[in-house]
Formats: structure tokens, C-alpha cells, sequence
């Protein structure tokens, strides 16, 4: 049978597959700028601004993260999939020469993640908006950064969300939450405690055609969803953490953190269009369906760092110990 404008069972074929992605994105202050508080070409993001060749997720073709290269206050950092952008100010890739700076750089690129670490001064701030860079809908979000103690004890809360309306016509919604608290017990020293989480709830799976290997796909129209309303699937992305900087003696440091990353789906769905010919007919309809979903990692690093000045050279010694326990079910 053929109808217009839906897809229906014909004979099979296969060939190349696409499909559209949308994400969350979130405001920044004013005074933050990519541009002006980059050191190099290489990459910076903060909030939703990014300069420089390369991002988070592609370094000359690599995936930092992915790669097993992330740094959280250039403490080494085994991220899942993603990091709440309401717990950090953003990021910097390290590659080639501006790698030779960290302690054990990857042959290939690292990816720090700088935590925005609250000061001695209290701050709120409210953002609304309708769409963003990589998403449309409805989005708020309020941060509140107070001193408990001037400069020596602070904590900062951050909540925000977003309806999001996707290019294909779907609905879902994403939650994000942070806390953070600093202390500095005494000059140079800092400790950091913090949580995040970013809730996905709602989304339905976006369908993947498969046109017929001599054509082109059929024209679909933008914002009409031509997926299935059951399709809808459920995400929590955590990470969880401490990091602590410690002046020993004289030159001599003690740099440490702890960092539990974790994702948990309760289902998800593969909604599959094969065959697919220029009049909106196709051969085949499969939906791949897989349930309970988790992974979780603990890592960590404990570094010794020492730093001596002759004259116009400053040498720098560094102990490091980094370890991870990761744990899979699918």
C-alpha cells in the first residue's frame, strides 16, 4: 500500500542513513567572553560561546572525552557524556605545544573543564528565553553565589530548565541542577564540593531513514514529527565530586580530587525507516528497543607538585597517582 506524506511497506533496500540532534543550551554572564579570555587558537568555550578550532567533543577528528583526556580543574576526570554547563564556566583544549604545560599530557588533546567557583561577593541572576544556539522552547534558569564568610567559605546554587521543542517536531524537557561550596582555610589553599545533575525527561526518538540506494530521500516537512508518541525515553546525566589545593611548604603543593560520573536511561528506542523511496513509501519499520541502561565511573588524582625559580627559568616537578573504576550495564 502507498500514502502520501506517510511511510509504508514496500520491497527493501538500504543504503546511507541521517537524522537531525538537538541540545540545551544555557546563558552566560556578560562578562564572560570566549574571545577575550583565550590564550590560543586551539579552543574555549564559555557558556554558550566558543572560539578556537576545536570543541569538547572534536579534536582533529579525536573525542577528548570520549579518549578518556578530560581534566576538571586540570585534575584527571573520567566524564561519561556530559558535565552540567550551570557547575562549569566552560572549558579549554590542550593540543599540541599548549599541552606541553600539563603534567602527562595525552598524545593527542585534552579537554579541562574549569569549575565557576564563586568569590567573596553575593550574586543572583535570572535568564529567560525562547530558544537558543542548539535548541528551541521556552527556557529559565537562577543562580544565586553568596559568601558565608567573605572569601573564606561560600556556596553557589544554580536550577534551570528548558521545554524543548525539537527541528523534527518532538517534545521533551531537560532539567539541570548544581551546588557547589568552596572553603579556604588559610592563603592559597581551596576546597571544593559539588553535585550536578541534568534530568532529560520525555523525549521520543527521532526517526532514522534509510533511502534506497539509487535516490534520494522524500522531502519531509520541517517541525512535523513523524515518529512514535510511545518512543519517549528518560535520562539522568550525574556527576558528583571534591577537589582540594593545598600549599605544603615553599613551593611545594599537594593538588587532589575525587569525581563520580554517572548516567542512568531507563529505556531507549531506535525507530528505523528502511528502504525508504522518493514517495514517502518504505520497505520495512523497525523499532530497536533497549531498557536499563547504567554506567557509572569513579576517578581520581592526587598530584605532588614542586616548583623551583633560578633566575628567569621556573622548574616544576610532578608526582601524580590517577586511577578509575567503571562500571557498565547494557
Amino acid at each position: 500500500m502507498k500514502r502520501k506524506g506517510y511511510f509504508s511497506v514496500g520491497r527493501a533496500c538500504t543504503a546511507a542513513a541521517f537524522a537531525l540532534h538537538s541540545n540545551a543550551a544555557i546563558a552566560q554572564r556578560a562578562e564572560e567572553n570566549a574571545t577575550t579570555q583565550s590564550d590560543d587558537a586551539f579552543g574555549r568555550s564559555i557558556g554558550n560561546e566558543r572560539s578556537g578550532l576545536y570543541g569538547p567533543d572534536n579534536v582533529r577528528g579525536f573525542n577528548p572525552i570520549e579518549a578518556g583526556n578530560a581534566r576538571l580543574q586540570g585534575l584527571f576526570f573520567d566524564l561519561i557524556e556530559r558535565i552540567s554547563n550551570r557547575l562549569v564556566e566552560g572549558n579549554t583544549v590542550r593540543v599540541g605545544l599548549a599541552a606541553q604545560r600539563e603534567p602527562f599530557p595525552a598524545p593527542t588533546e585534552l579537554i579541562d573543564f574549569k569549575i565557576d567557583v564563586p568569590g567573596g561577593k553575593t550574586e543572583f541572576s535570572i535568564d529567560i528565553d525562547n530558544a537558543g544556539p542548539m535548541a528551541r522552547g521556552p527556557s529559565a534558569s537562577f543562580t544565586a553565589r553568596m559568601p558565608l564568610d567573605g572569601e573564606r567559605l561560600a556556596v553557589a546554587l544554580s536550577v534551570s530548565g528548558r521545554n524543548i521543542v525539537s527541528n523534527e517536531g518532538a517534545h521533551h524537557t531537560l532539567r539541570n541542577y548544581s551546588a557547589l561550596l568552596v572553603f579556604r582555610p588559610y592563603s592559597g589553599a581551596e576546597l571544593l564540593a559539588f553535585t550536578s545533575l541534568i534530568a532529560g525527561r520525555g523525549e521520543e526518538a527521532r526517526t532514522i531513514l534509510f533511502p534506497v540506494a539509487t535516490s534520494l530521500p522524500p522531502k519531509i516537512e520541517r517541525g512535523r514529527f513523524i515518529g512514535l508518541d510511545w518512543t519517549s525515553r528518560d535520562s539522568e546525566n550525574a556527576v558528583h565530586g571534591a577537589t582540594a589545593r593545598l600549599p605544603l611548604a615553599r613551593g611545594l603543593r599537594l593538588e587532589a580530587g575525587l569525581f563520580l560520573s554517572s548516567k542512568m536511561q531507563d529505556k531507549s528506542f531506535s525507530d528505523l525507516f528502511v528502504g525508504v523511496q522518493p514517495d514517502g513509501t518504505a520497505s520495512n519499520r523497525v523499532v530497536i528497543v533497549s531498557a536499563n541502561d547504567r554506567e557509572k565511573s569513579l576517578s581520581g588524582e592526587v598530584k605532588l607538585v614542586g616548583e623551583l625559580t633560578t633566575g628567569a627559568l621556573k622548574h616544576t616537578l610532578t608526582a601524580s597517582v590517577r586511577g578509575r573504576s567503571k562500571d557498565r550495564l547494557f
